[in-house]
């Protein structure tokens, strides 16, 4: 019983991390909801998130890292992933990205139109899906 309140805790905590009232400040012109989340089976310290996130023209996520893996795809759309050592990568409708624990990174919505992706991240349990980056 305590194990599970322990689990529905961490659940509520990586809720409250990702939903569009407890993002990062820095974030502007998007929109996440949570579609699911749950432990994984194959460890009890890891849970999977997965989001659907909607970016407005313009739309960034502000530089962060995530303590865990995600894998996406864009399923309307473009993208440029902005990686602090001077990279872009453009993404578009139909293709899929990754980005690796904590590598720091900005996303934007270089286009007119809103994108939108679906996201599944493998994280610590009870971790937020990102963490804010102060770049200097």
């Amino acid at each position: 019983m305590l194990k599970h309140a322990a689990v529905v805790f961490a659940l509520l905590t990586t809720w409250l991390a990702v939903s569009p009232r407890h993002s990062p400040a820095q974030q502007q012109g998007i929109t996440l909801d949570v579609l699911h989340e749950s432990p994984l089976s194959v460890s009890d310290s890891l849970m999977s998130v997965t989001i659907r996130a909607t970016f407005a023209p313009g739309g960034t996520t502000g530089w962060h890292l995530h303590p865990g893996d995600e894998r996406a795809v864009v399923l309307e759309g473009q993208l440029e992933i902005h990686g602090a050592d001077g990279t872009v990568r453009r993404v578009a409708a139909g293709e899929a990205y990754e980005n690796r624990r904590n590598v720091i990174h900005e996303t934007v919505n270089p286009g007119d139109t809103p994108t939108v992706i679906i996201a599944t991240f493998i994280l610590p349990l009870g971790a937020r899906i990102t963490e804010p980056v102060i770049r200097r």
